[in-house]
């Protein structure tokens, strides 16, 4: 990760200045992950799991693909290439360390796995353990990534989470009609435990 950031800097791709950071010319924030984890928490309690869901899950897959448009006008990167200089800037983000577990195109699914949520982990920390998946806006930040790199429209949802006890939190991408029934199913798994 560190050699990443590195090379970023060092072909000025990450712009450090005062009371800015860009990376790609695209600004960006650094956010404790507590922020994060006590949003997650208050909205559950304030709306319940579905409109916490609906609105931070909408906002960063359309952060993700806005900033995926700007991402792929700033670099030579493409294809499969630019998949991988992404799912690195989501990493060196400090979301954790993804892994991309299966690729089947025909389907257009894709299965991926973090080894290490932070949000899930301060979650648990501070709150104990979720009913519910908690990597809600890194969900979404996938799945608007894939809208751009693939050129396909994509949704997703994470089917186990460390924040609900799980050894890893796994995110299933794919076709909006396949990720709803695919949600439907894994809520009702949820509830009932």
């Amino acid at each position: 990760m560190f050699d990443f950031a590195n090379k970023l800097l060092i072909a000025r791709h990450l712009a450090l200045e005062e009371g800015r950071i860009s990376l790609f010319r695209i600004p960006i924030a650094i956010v404790p992950v507590d922020f994060e984890s006590a949003l997650v928490k208050r909205l559950f309690d304030k709306v319940g799991f579905d409109e916490t869901f609906d609105i931070l899950y909408t906002e960063a897959k359309r952060g993700a693909i806005d900033y995926c448009v700007e991402l792929k006008k700033n670099t030579s990167a493409k294809g499969h290439e630019l998949a991988n200089l992404y799912a690195q800037i989501i990493t060196m983000s400090g979301y954790g360390k993804a892994t991309v577990t299966d690729f089947d195109p025909l389907s257009k699914k894709v299965f991926c796995r973090f080894d290490n949520s932070p949000i899930a982990t301060r979650y648990i920390a501070r709150y104990g353990k979720s009913k519910f998946p908690l990597d809600i806006i890194t969900c979404g930040f996938y799945a608007g990534s894939f809208n751009v790199l693939f050129d396909a429209d994509y949704d997703a949802f994470e089917v186990s989470c460390i924040g609900r006890g799980d050894p890893f939190c796994n995110f299933v991408y794919g076709e909006p009609k396949y990720i709803q029934e695919l949600r439907k199913v894994r809520m009702e798994q949820f509830l009932s435990k």
